[in-house]
């Protein structure tokens, strides 16, 4: 019966076992080259295999998919090159400068509803991700590349996608949360290969 439906949808088992190796990866403390092991072995298997026994070799395929795809997650989500903007960023903001181009349209948020519990009300901002291409230590400018999620004070009139842009403001890494099983922001931005944030006064002289 499962080698029957497995005839109709050859498809399904690869993507199951790609899709257990991300959920392993995601919660899991897995390197990029212990999944890239694993789906060498998964061809091996599937080499040896191929002959005497096609059923086992064809697990050999999936082991192999699965091993790429938990690779492909984890090196898209944890290996960053030595000059990424995150490396940069420390729990602690800091003052900086940086150069890159806007990699999205900028979305203005309102101000919330005034809430008497919390002692300090939301105020407008907009939000986009920068594409970084500089950052400046000291006095000098040095190369720098990655994202990094980008809020400014009030609205940011005039910029678009695809902007060069300079930018004043603090530097620090995305938070992580305060609790256990708290939704993670930091992780939410770190699907799209950002580690850091710059939180940006509004004036003339910040961007």
């Amino acid at each position: 019966m499962l080698t029957r439906a497995i005839a109709y949808a050859p498809l399904v088992p690869f993507a199951v076992a790609a899709t257990v190796c991300i959920v392993v990866d995601r919660y899991g403390v897995i390197s990029t080259l212990s999944w890239l092991i694993l789906a060498v072995a998964g061809i091996l298997l599937g080499i040896l295999a191929a002959r005497r026994n096609p059923r086992l070799a064809m697990a050999g395929l999936w082991i192999c998919s699965g091993g790429l795809a938990g690779a492909h997650h984890h090196s898209w989500r944890n290996d960053f090159p030595a000059d990424d903007i995150g490396k940069f960023a420390s729990v602690e903001s800091k003052l900086v400068r940086v150069r890159g181009t806007l990699a999205e349209e900028p979305v203005f948020r309102k101000r919330g509803p005034e809430n008497p519990l919390v002692g300090r009300q939301g105020s407008e901002s907009s939000l986009a991700t920068l594409e970084v291409r500089e950052i400046e230590i000291g006095s000098t400018w040095e190369p720098s590349s990655g994202r990094l999620r980008l809020t400014v004070d009030g609205s940011m009139t005039g910029l678009h996608i695809g902007d060069e842009v300079e930018i004043t403001g603090m530097l620090s890494q995305t938070p992580e949360p305060l609790n256990p099983g708290e939704w993670s922001y930091a992780s939410r931005l770190r699907d799209d290969r950002i580690r850091a944030e710059l939180r940006v006064a509004h004036s003339s002289n910040s961007i």
